[in-house]
C-alpha cells in the first residue's frame, strides 16, 4: 500500500498518523550485558624502518620499480656504448670526454645489493646502525642483488677488458659510509 493511497482515505490518514507517531516513540531494545573486558593492549609505536623493510622485501611495487629502473639503465648504457658523445651528465661532462672509456658509477649497498636483512635485524633488536654490527652483517655474505641489477651487470664491461670496478667511499673498510 502506498503512502499516497493511505492519505486519500480517512482511515488511511489515521493509520499513517499512527505509524508516524509509533516510529518516533520506539525505544531501542537494551543491549545485552557485556562481560568485563580486559584493558586494550597498546599498539606498538610506529616504526618507519620496519615499514620500509617490509615494503622493500615484500611489495611487488618495489620489485617492479627496481626492475624498470635497471631496464632503463641498460638501455642508456647500450646507447652510451654505441655513441661516444652520449653522456648522462651533459652539464657536468666537459672537455674531451668522448675519448674516455664509459663508466658506470653507483653506490653498492641499496643500489645493486639488497642489505635490507641488516635493516630488519636492527628493527628486531631495536637498535641503530653500528659499524661493528654492519661489518658482521657484511661478513655473512647473505645479501642478494636488487631485482633487475644482475641483468645490467654483464654489459658493464670496460671496452679494453678491464672488467668491472666497484669503488666504495670508505675504501672498503666497511665503515658504513659506502
Amino acid at each position: 500500500m502506498s503512502v499516497a493511497f493511505l492519505m486519500r482515505t480517512s482511515s488511511g490518514l489515521v493509520v499513517a498518523a499512527a505509524l508516524a507517531l509509533c516510529s518516533g516513540c520506539a525505544t531501542p531494545a537494551p543491549a545485552p550485558a557485556r562481560a568485563a573486558q580486559a584493558p586494550a593492549a597498546q599498539a606498538p609505536p610506529p616504526n618507519d624502518l620496519l615499514n620500509a623493510v617490509l615494503w622493500m622485501q615484500r611489495s611487488v611495487e618495489y620489485r617492479a620499480t627496481t626492475i624498470g629502473a635497471f631496464a632503463l639503465a641498460r638501455i642508456r648504457l647500450e646507447q652510451a656504448l654505441v655513441d661516444p658523445n652520449w653522456t648522462a651528465a651533459p652539464r657536468e661532462q666537459t672537455g674531451a670526454y668522448q675519448r674516455l672509456p664509459p663508466a658506470v658509477i653507483l653506490d653498492i649497498d641499496e643500489s645493486i645489493v639488497d642489505n635490507s636483512g641488516y635493516q630488519a635485524w636492527m628493527t628486531l633488536k631495536d637498535t641503530q646502525f653500528d659499524p661493528k654490527t654492519w661489518n658482521a652483517y657484511v661478513n655473512t655474505v647473505t645479501s642478494l642483488a636488487i631485482p633487475g641489477a644482475v641483468r645490467v651487470r654483464p654489459i658493464c664491461r670496460c671496452p679494453r677488458g678491464e672488467g668491472l670496478l666497484h669503488l666504495e667511499p670508505d675504501g672498503g673498510r666497511g665503515t658504513g659510509d659506502s
